[in-house]
């Protein structure tokens, strides 16, 4: 699973400074709305047959966009439809299985990302992960950042995004407007 990564030099498809990638029908620009592209790998390239990541970094948060295949021939493009439900569930269950000792790891409510026409595209849960507390004289240090993560279909694939962005009140909001802009780009 990855939850909002950027890729690695290994098998990196295309540096920031390529003005457009595509995968299977899909452009990864050097920008999208304010979110500037850090890195982008095809993993099917390689040989990993893991599809395809884009890394954004913007605001205090950086966002991965991956999109890859599924056991079946298309995915439905139906975020309520078993296929969708089965994976997101699948993803948030991993996330929660990630605790380890000290971690605490608390759900926020799910929300939906709608494209230009208002069609919702992808399905979306925070989370915030608190990975303990410090204490030095005259302060308590809390370790936190918040996690969104996404998941839709398009083209016939799943398309998943993890965003991380230290602990802050606007988290989701920050997170909500890239998605938003990708939205907007990916369903035109």
């Amino acid at each position: 699973m990855i939850i909002a990564t950027p890729a690695t030099a290994a098998t990196e498809l295309a540096q920031p400074d390529h003005e457009v990638v595509s995968y299977h029908g899909v452009s990864f620009p050097k920008a999208i709305g304010d979110a500037r592209r850090l890195a982008a790998q095809d993993a099917e390239a390689a040989g990993s047959g893991a599809g395809f990541e884009a890394a954004y970094s913007h605001g205090s948060a950086v966002t991965t966009v991956k999109i890859y295949k599924w056991t079946q021939a298309r995915v439905p493009d139906d975020l309520r439809g078993p296929v969708v439900t089965r994976e997101f569930n699948s993803f948030k269950h991993a996330i929660l299985s990630t605790r380890s000792a000290g971690q605490e790891v608390r759900p926020g409510r799910e929300f939906t990302v709608s494209d230009g026409r208002d069609v919702p595209r992808l399905v979306c849960a925070p989370y915030v992960m608190a990975q303990g507390h410090m204490s030095v004289p005259d302060y308590q240090v809390n370790f936190q950042r918040d996690y969104i993560v996404c998941l839709g279909a398009v083209n016939g694939e799943f398309i998943k995004t993890g965003s991380r962005v230290d602990h802050l009140n606007y988290s989701v909001t920050e997170a909500r407007r890239f998605l938003d802009s990708l939205a907007r780009h990916v369903w035109k």
